[in-house]
This record gives structure tokens, C-alpha cells and sequence, in this order.
């Protein structure tokens, strides 16, 4: 786990400070904040006054994407960027995250489930799921299941869930048994 403690920038702030205290308190974890809708997302409820757990698979990619959070606004007092690792198509890697979210926090005030992936070819995880269905359902369905007790403690805990339009693009639809890696005569109910 890295933290970045933010009394250390000194930039200039993007809002005016009585507009942060909108979310000065809150806990925000965002799945797939590195990059894109993810990264934007963290520096917006960062800029806001929330403290914020950024997602990543590989190392450097969240450091940056810390960095980039820390610089995009005047961090208020008791106000932080950590990173975590979380690879959602792991089943393993979800619980173990679970876990130091769990240690690290006493609520969780927003949930976003954006991460996901596409366009790769068809293959199974570890899990022996499909890694499309595993990353972009399987794991965050696991993900709120397991935190779903810190995001009740929140006073006004709330679950973002960010979709793609790439559903349209869809030409084939796989089984329900292929998606979960099975065969032809294997049982669903194991």
C-alpha cells in the first residue's frame, strides 16, 4: 500500500476552498483509476476534498496515476491518495484487497466500479473464468459483496457503476458455461 500524503503540494487549487468542503471526510475508492474515466474521476473527488483509493495492476502505472491526483489540487487537512493493488480477474487478488481496504478503513462513502476490459481473445483466467466476464462482472460483483458492510457504515454510502457502449458491438454471445470456463457436460452447481 502507498499513501501519498498531500501536505506536501503546494500547487494552486482548481476549486475555490468553500466548494471543496462538499466532500471533505469521504472515502471514494475507484476501481480502474489509472487512466481515463477512472484518473479523471479520482482527481474530480479529489479537487472536491475526498480522500481517495486508486486502483492498480502494475506499480508504476499507480504511482503515476497518485502523482497526477496529488497535483491536480490543494489537499485539505486529513486528506489522502492511496493505492492498492486489485487485479479483478483474480479471485485471490479481490479478497487480499478486500482485506486492506477493510483494515484501512472504518466506512466507505463511494464505491466506483469502472474498471474493465476489452477486445481481448477469448481466454480463462486462473479461476478458470472467461477474463472479460471475470473483470468486468465477476470481480465487482466480489468486490461490493465483500465491502458492501463499510459502504453501509457510510452515512450516505453510494456504488457508481460505469458501463460501456461496446455491448453494441457485439456479433456472438458466449454460454453462461463458457464464460465460466466449463465443458459441454460439466454441471453449473459445483
Amino acid at each position: 500500500m502507498f499513501v501519498a500524503g498531500s501536505s506536501t503540494f503546494t500547487g494552486s487549487p482548481k476549486m475555490e476552498p468553500e466548494n471543496r468542503l462538499m466532500c471533505s471526510s469521504l472515502n471514494v475508492l475507484i476501481t480502474g483509476s489509472t487512466s481515463g474515466i477512472g484518473l479523471h474521476a479520482a482527481k474530480h473527488f479529489y479537487s472536491l476534498g475526498a480522500s481517495v483509493i486508486i486502483t492498480y495492476r502494475e506499480a508504476e502505472r499507480g504511482k503515476k496515476a497518485v502523482e497526477t491526483v496529488v497535483e491536480s489540487a490543494v489537499a485539505m487537512e486529513g486528506q489522502s491518495v492511496m493505492m492498492l493493488e486489485l487485479d479483478l480477474c483474480s479471485l485471490i487478488s479481490v479478497g487480499n484487497f478486500c482485506t486492506e481496504v477493510k483494515n484501512a478503513l472504518k466506512s466507505l462513502d463511494v464505491l466506483v466500479c469502472n474498471a474493465g476490459v476489452m477486445g481481448r481473445p477469448f481466454e480463462l483466467t486462473t479461476n478458470g473464468v472467461e477474463s472479460h466476464f471475470a473483470a468486468n462482472q465477476l470481480g465487482h460483483f466480489i468486490l461490493v459483496r465483500q465491502l458492501i458492510e463499510l459502504i453501509e457504515k457510510a452515512e450516505n454510502g453510494r456504488i457508481i457503476v460505469v458501463s460501456s457502449g461496446y455491448y453494441k458491438q457485439v456479433t456472438e454471445m458466449r454460454t453462461r458455461k463458457e464464460l465460466m470456463g466449463l465443458q459441454a457436460g460439466d454441471c453449473l452447481c459445483k
